[in-house]
């Protein structure tokens, strides 16, 4: 009877995010073709946020944030760590920012055509032209004063230890002398996405009741003197941010 239930809870969730991302879709779409182009930004970041509610909301995230009322105006870089899939709309719903993504997402169905009208950066991490186009594409975007979302240790890591970061999305932060926003994610235990496939990890977290999540953002920090010092009190940052989630998300 469980794993009835299980598999109804699975399907449920499934062709629920799938409707509802083609809903978000088709109206982002709609309000752009007859929307200015000086609104497009403000359309983009509310159709995104409303996209990252309802992800969270129809796989039974939990989701508390904590820490710092982020800067609303002017370039930012959004760095955290990467846990799971489902940090973007964590980050997403918090922030308005768009995403670095990999390459290979922007060939998914549905998945691909949303995440192209967000205006993701995509990048594939095993090919260094792409790795340059996609930072010099997240610079232009901060210096068009828009915020860009990097998950600077490279790819998803389970538990809460901070991998050593690359550097070459920070760079494009130091370039356009932009904010850093640093940002903490945690999971309950067993959420963490690592070794396994996609496809296995998306089946067991929809198969399960719900989950519990805290982002806890921090103050912004300055560009230091280089992209290296920048990178170190950014990960100093982050660390601290994912302890205090940690604690927020074990008291909850």
């Amino acid at each position: 009877m469980s794993t009835i239930i299980t598999m109804g809870r699975i399907l449920y969730r499934v062709l629920s995010f799938a409707l509802m991302t083609l809903w978000q879709l088709s109206c982002l779409r709609f309000r752009l073709f007859f929307a200015p182009l000086s609104k497009a930004r403000s359309h983009r970041n509310r159709a995104l946020k409303a996209w990252a509610e309802s992800t969270l909301r129809i796989f039974a995230f939990s989701l508390e944030i904590i820490g710092e009322q982020p800067p609303q105006d002017g370039p930012r870089l959004v760095l955290a760590n990467h846990r799971s899939p489902f940090d973007i709309p964590a980050v997403l719903f918090a922030i308005q920012t768009r995403t670095m993504g990999q390459a290979a997402v922007s060939k998914w169905p549905l998945i691909g055509s949303a995440a192209r009208a967000g205006d993701t950066i995509f990048v594939d991490r095993q090919d260094k032209e792409s790795g340059k186009q996609a930072i010099a594409g997240a610079r232009q975007a901060l210096l068009e004063e828009d915020a860009v979302l990097i998950f600077p240790e490279g790819t998803t890591f389970e538990g809460d230890e901070l991998r050593p970061f690359k550097l070459g999305g920070i760079s494009a932060g130091q370039d356009s002398n932009a904010l850093i926003i640093p940002v903490g994610i945690c999971y309950e235990e067993g959420f963490g996405y690592d070794k396994e496939s996609l496809g296995s990890y998306l089946k067991r977290v929809a198969g399960q009741r719900r989950c519990k999540l805290t982002v806890a953002i921090g103050a912004a920090i300055t560009p230091q003197a280089t992209v290296e010092q920048t990178a170190q009190a950014t990960h100093e940052a982050i660390t601290t941010l994912i302890h205090q989630a940690r604690t927020s998300l074990e008291h909850r």
